[in-house]
């Protein structure tokens, strides 16, 4: 948390007691609460934003259903570019990326993503075998690569939860 952040969350419950520096304590927040009541709110309950980019319908459907059931938000594109565009435009907390997509590919998608300098942690999705190189490349660039296959949906949702909340 930053300090500006922090400086807001105790403006916050100083703001709502009966304490003689609330009316400085409003000040100090002013138009900040509503944007740190929403950071608190996803930060405390779990919730993060997310990023589902997977072209076949069942494997997407099927993963967002179980990273909702978690209680994320979930946003779900299914071309590359489309990925590239949401991801330059909106923030996510985290990316699920397939490598396989119309439109161009994933490995393109993440490429672009980090030669804006965007951080957002990214768990590549595939289903394809890797070759040695192509391992080490995309681990330089994501946090995570995770197959897809039987009882992905399990692996997919204990790796979104180390991910987005390290131990």
């Amino acid at each position: 948390m930053t300090f500006k952040k922090l400086a807001i969350a105790l403006a916050i419950v100083f703001m709502s007691s009966l304490s003689p520096i609330a009316p400085v304590a409003r000040r100090i927040a002013g138009a900040e609460v509503g944007t740190l009541l929403g950071w608190m709110s996803t930060r405390v309950l779990g919730q993060y934003d997310l990023l589902l980019v997977e072209d076949d319908r069942m494997i997407g459907e099927s993963l967002r259903a179980a990273l909702k059931m978690e209680g994320h938000a979930v946003d779900w594109v299914t071309d590359a570019q489309l990925a590239s565009t949401t991801l330059a435009t909106e923030r996510f907390d985290l990316a699920l990326l397939d490598l396989g997509l119309p439109k161009g590919n994933g490995v393109d998608v993440l490429r672009e993503l980090r030669a804006r300098g965007d951080a957002t942690p990214v768990i590549v999705l595939t289903a394809k075998i890797l070759s040695e190189s192509e391992y080490a490349e995309l681990r330089t660039m994501t946090q995570r690569v995770v197959a897809k296959g039987q009882g992905a949906h399990l692996e997919l949702t204990r790796v979104v939860r180390s991910v987005l909340e390290p131990a």
